[in-house]
């Protein structure tokens, strides 16, 4: 994979934000400085990740692709953090495609939160064995970004994924459900 300057820009811009309002959500006081490295790691293994499966998956069938960022999306996930929730829309993953097939479409979608639900099940697993809070965290959001993501609306995932597979969408949605539940 290769990323343009302003690719990494948008992505480092981006996942700053989302650990400065993950962090704020956090917080037991106004804002707890002291959960940034961790809501560093989170926000790395939840949005980054998320973001570079979907640009791998392109990649993958022979499609450009590069991350950028959505300014006002950042601006609604610090906003939101401050009332105690995060909308996070910080961007997306754009590609370059002169056709539109649902099934490859449908699987760059899947790679994302496919991404989220491994991440998932694996630090869920290690917090069974080594008891951090940490880890309790990251399959938490990493389970809430896949489930948010395969909601059917509007530009998310879940409805090219559905568009793709009704039963690999169901499937998908109620494994990061119970993941989100159990953790």
């Amino acid at each position: 994979m290769k990323f343009s300057n302003i690719e990494i820009r948008d992505i480092l811009i981006s996942w700053l934000v989302l650990s400065i309002a993950f962090t704020k959500l956090f917080s037991k006081t106004f804002f707890d400085y002291a959960r940034i490295p961790g809501m560093i790691v989170v926000v790395g293994t939840a949005f980054v990740l998320h973001e570079l499966a979907h640009k791998a998956s392109a990649n993958h069938f022979g499609y450009p692709a590069e991350y950028r960022m959505w300014p006002t999306g950042l601006l609604l996930a610090l906003a939101s953090s401050l009332v105690g929730f995060i909308f996070a829309a910080p961007g997306a993953v754009y590609i370059a495609s002169y056709e539109y097939d649902p099934k490859v479409q449908g699987r760059i979608s899947l790679a994302g939160p496919v991404a989220n639900i491994t991440v998932a099940i694996l630090f869920f697993s290690l917090s069974r064995f080594m008891s951090l809070t940490l880890f309790v965290t990251v399959a938490n959001i990493n389970a809430a970004i896949a489930f948010f993501n395969l909601l059917p609306i509007g530009p998310l995932d879940g409805r090219k994924v559905m568009a793709y597979s009704t039963v690999v969408w169901s499937l998908l949605a109620l494994l990061a459900l119970v993941i989100l539940f159990v953790s």
